[in-house]
């Protein structure tokens, strides 16, 4: 009877269709329309599938299956039914019939009152349907793509996981706070513990450099501490002004903000002042210069330095009597040329008398001093010679000048002295009388020889140069004629120049001088090279420290610290101050 007839329905403000009976019911079992959509054959007009009695059977199925899905579901259904019926007798005025008389009767499709509360009902239980299977269809959702869960606000099992949720995330979020506050405090403070620990290593290198006296190696590392550190830790340091000034780390006026500190001692005070007075001796100023001696006397009267400056300004200042003693008395307490140089420049000054008086015990230190030590040896070998002329001690003489031409040029250069001894002291410039008293009576090539020495002594190479080439011609002596080319090479660098001497053959081998030279030329051109005969002729000579001297370099030169460090062990043991001994300990330490 069905399968013959079509039907229309409107869903959604859209008409759908036609279809058959079985068409529709499996719309309907599908949930793809709904009892609240309007159908219609070619007879009859639009009607509600749930008003159509073509349909009741199917409808009632689906309304039985609907019942049985959920306790709240039945009882939601059980309250509108009462509310529904409540309604339905209302309308009737109390007639208590009305529904068992809507029960059992075939529906009426005209616009009756009896059926309001069944029309209620079937949209009430349509829209828990279509929640139920909004549920159904969320649930095999959520099972099928593990989406995130989206509930009403209303629903209590929801709001308890989102609670829990919510905590977790609260509590995950202060413990990855807590981790990153912590992470972020822990690397700050290893960075800070770690540029600490840098800085202190510094300034421990700094204070162990300073006290094996490797100053470039002090420099290099207080160069290498931040600024606001360099200020702090300048008071350590003060005694390497000259050098911090040349290298642009301090000026002199940092000096000032040092002497603020609560904390200096009096050798820091002292050290200050001294390096005021070498600043100020330095631009020549010699007034404030003795402002800051006279300072540092009063805090350390016995301070060595400090008499040695104070000695120096009495040369400048023509108290030359008063520099004298204070020189003697300083060599008294360490043996060291300088002081004694110092002296024979105060005798200059003094007058026949006090000179006569004063000389004997100089000259005794004299030849003491360069007898057994090569520090400023050039200047008292000339000294002595001063000395021998005055005395007509002509065995005197011809020994000391054989030293002296044996003697290297610039020699002092190498041997270091405190670095806040006032600059320009101890100069063989100032040493004029000694040079014109020796220099008289001096056979022609001796003269040469002299003046060479003398331009080289004073670093006046081109005038070394100028002056060989136009007297020594008047050599005839090749041999002296090349030590004098070897002499001015060896000044000006020139180590291939040498070599080709060397090859040559005409050079004086029974001369000290050249030996060293040419064992220097050698390390320095080819340290791998050997040099054992200029080590033999040392040692047969008894010239110990030539021989040092040249080892010594020559291990420096090929960087062999191990051999190094065994050598210092027992070599150069009163020589502290040589600088090629400092290179040494520089490469030693790290």
């Amino acid at each position: 009877m069905h399968s013959d007839k079509k039907w229309l329905i409107k869903s959604e403000n859209k008409v759908l269709g036609p279809y058959n009976f079985e068409q529709i019911e499996d719309l309907l079992l599908k949930k793809q329309i709904s009892l609240i959509d309007e159908v219609r054959d070619t007879d009859t007009r639009w009607l509600y599938l749930r008003e159509n009695p073509e349909f009741k059977k199917t409808i009632d199925a689906i309304r039985a299956r609907l019942d049985s899905k959920a306790e709240s579901t039945k009882a939601i259904h059980t309250n509108v039914s009462h509310v529904v019926s409540m309604t339905a007798t209302a309308n009737t005025e109390g007639t208590t019939t009305l529904n068992q008389q809507t029960k059992s009767m075939v529906p009426q499709y005209t616009d009756v009152n009896v059926q309001e509360a069944s029309v209620v009902s079937e949209q009430i239980n349509e829209v828990i349907s279509k929640a139920q299977e909004d549920s159904d269809s969320n649930e095999r959702a959520r099972a099928a793509t593990k989406v995130k869960n989206y509930a009403f606000h209303s629903d209590i099992r929801t709001k308890e996981k989102v609670s829990i949720f919510s905590k977790r995330f609260f509590i995950g979020l202060v413990t990855i706070f807590i981790l990153a506050a912590g992470g972020m405090s822990g690397y700050a403070y290893y960075t800070k513990y770690s540029q600490q620990k840098t800085e202190q290593d510094l300034i421990s290198q700094i204070k162990r450099y300073k006290l094996l006296g490797l100053d470039q190696k002090a420099l290099d590392a207080y160069a290498k501490l931040p600024v606001l550190l360099q200020q702090k830790y300048l008071v350590d340091v003060v005694e390497l002004f000259p050098l911090l000034e040349a290298a642009g780390l301090v000026q002199v006026k940092d000096l000032d903000t040092v002497e603020r500190s609560p904390d200096l001692t009096l050798e820091n005070k002292v050290s200050i002042l001294l390096a005021r007075f070498w600043f100020f001796m330095q631009t020549q100023n010699f007034e404030l210069a003795q402002n800051q001696i006279v300072k540092a006397k009063a805090i350390q009267p016995a301070n060595k330095i400090v008499i040695e400056n104070e000695a120096i300004l009495d040369l400048k200042n023509g108290q030359y009597k008063k520099a004298v003693d204070a020189f003697v008395k300083l060599y008294s307490l360490e043996s060291a040329g300088r002081y004694i140089v110092g002296a024979i420049q105060g005798l200059q000054g003094l007058s026949p008398a006090e000179r006569s008086k004063m000389s004997p015990d100089i000259e005794r230190l004299v030849d003491r001093h360069v007898a057994t030590k090569y520090d400023f040896k050039k200047e008292l070998l000339l000294a002595q010679l001063a000395f021998a002329k005055n005395h007509d001690n002509d065995i005197l003489f011809k020994l000391s000048w054989k030293q002296f031409l044996n003697t290297p040029t610039q020699l002092q250069a190498l041997f270091k002295k405190p670095l806040l001894v006032a600059p320009f002291s101890y100069l063989w410039k100032d040493l004029e009388s000694y040079k014109a008293t020796v220099r008289q009576g001096l056979p022609p090539t001796d003269e040469v020889l002299f003046q060479i020495h003398n331009y080289l002594e004073s670093s006046q190479l081109s005038a070394a140069v100028d002056y060989a080439d136009k007297n020594t011609n008047s050599i005839s002596d090749i041999a002296i004629k090349q030590q004098i080319t070897l002499m001015i090479d060896f000044a000006l660098n020139k180590r291939q120049d040498i070599v080709m001497l060397e090859r040559a053959d005409k050079l004086d081998k029974k001369s000290e001088l050249n030996h060293l030279l040419l064992a220097l030329n050698q390390v320095e051109l080819n340290p791998s090279k050997a040099i054992d005969s200029h080590i033999e002729f040392f040692r047969n000579n008894n010239l110990k420290f030539y021989g040092q001297w040249v080892r010594l370099a020559r291990l420096i030169k090929l960087n062999s610290v191990p051999e190094i460090q065994a050598y210092l062990k027992d070599n150069f043991l009163t020589e502290e101050d040589f600088v090629p001994v400092q290179e040494a300990r520089g490469l030693v330490e790290p």
